[in-house]
């Protein structure tokens, strides 16, 4: 419950005195308080950024909001108001940040330079994180199919269908579709914000739907083997970092650890997409995307005729949630 003090927006244009907001949350909740106390702490963050570099505005706007609409005076203040929205212009769009390095220009001369492009770091880090973010997203949307186990759901409409297939890949094909969703919010929102072209979007976007295919098949067989919900959200967590650390997701793959990097990394599906990705980006036309795609295909294919073999197998034996 958010209670909003009375008199909030004329105490705030006025800043006369300090004003606050409240949220009360239910303890018997976990998830849904802290999105809200991290999307309102967004918005209080906002309102006093506002409060700090407008606050010699507010006086005038509150004058035109408690009197007669005069259309004059509206317009004479938007125009006051925009010529300071035209200064801070240049520092918000685009965010002022760049890469700095230091390199020996000579021996004994060291040197600061500045990288010439900066979108191709944060593409080459967008990339890696939105792979590793998504398999945490992908954990948290199979839960559904936890849940349905749990409910019975899918046990009764076991009596009604030979094979659990149909009702599996209703729930694959729905986490794929999220995955795709949060994917396109991450790389083509994170594109915006930076101002990264990405070089082949159609490649970049078959790669992202062979990795949502895989992932979603892959926490449906962690669900088959363990489908209890507060048990296996350790294991999906443990599973997602890990294919995220070890496939090179957080940092470049070349940095992991010997026995890592050369026998364990090239096998894992999060470093197929991340990597080839990467090269992508990077102007490599010659890697072959075709390959990664039809290799994810397969994996998770064969992952999804696994999960369905583990449930037959369930509830051929008579098991129950």
């Amino acid at each position: 419950m958010l209670i909003i003090p009375t008199n909030f927006v004329s105490q705030y244009l006025t800043a006369s005195e300090p004003v606050s907001l409240e949220l009360i949350k239910n303890p018997a909740e976990s998830i849904h308080p802290a999105v809200l106390e991290e999307l309102l702490g967004a918005a209080v963050t906002g309102l006093n950024g506002i409060s700090r570099n407008f606050n010699s505005e507010f006086p005038a706007w509150q004058a035109v909001l408690k009197q007669d609409p005069d259309y004059d005076q509206i317009l004479t203040q938007v125009e006051h108001t925009g010529e300071k929205l035209k200064h801070a212009r240049e520092y918000l769009n685009p965010p002022l940040v760049s890469y700095e390095t230091e390199t020996n220009a000579t021996a004994g001369v060291t040197g600061n330079a500045v990288a010439s492009s900066s979108s191709g770091l944060f593409a080459f880090l967008l990339i890696g994180l939105s792979a590793m973010f998504l398999l945490f997203i992908a954990g948290n949307a199979m839960a559904d199919l936890q849940r349905e186990v749990s409910l019975r759901t899918f046990a009764r409409y076991q009596t009604l269908r030979d094979s659990p297939l149909p009702f599996l890949a209703a729930k694959i094909v729905y986490v794929i579709v999220m995955l795709l969703l949060c994917a396109g919010i991450m790389l083509g929102g994170g594109g915006l914000i930076f101002r990264i072209h990405w070089e082949h979007p159609f490649a970049l976007a078959a790669l992202l739907a062979g990795y949502a295919s895989f992932m979603a098949a892959w926490f449906a067989v962690l669900v088959a083997i363990l489908p209890d919900e507060r048990r296996a959200a350790v294991l999906t967590s443990l599973t997602g970092m890990a294919l995220g650390l070890v496939g090179g997701c957080a940092f470049p793959p070349d940095q992991l650890p010997g026995f890592l990097r050369d026998h364990v990394t090239p096998w894992m599906p999060s470093f197929w997409f991340a990597d080839t990705a990467r090269s992508l980006q990077s102007g490599s036309v010659e890697v072959a995307w075709v390959g990664v795609v039809l290799q994810l295909v397969v994996v998770s294919l064969g992952l999804t005729a696994l999960a369905t073999f583990l449930f037959q197998r369930r509830f051929n034996a008579g098991w129950r949630a």
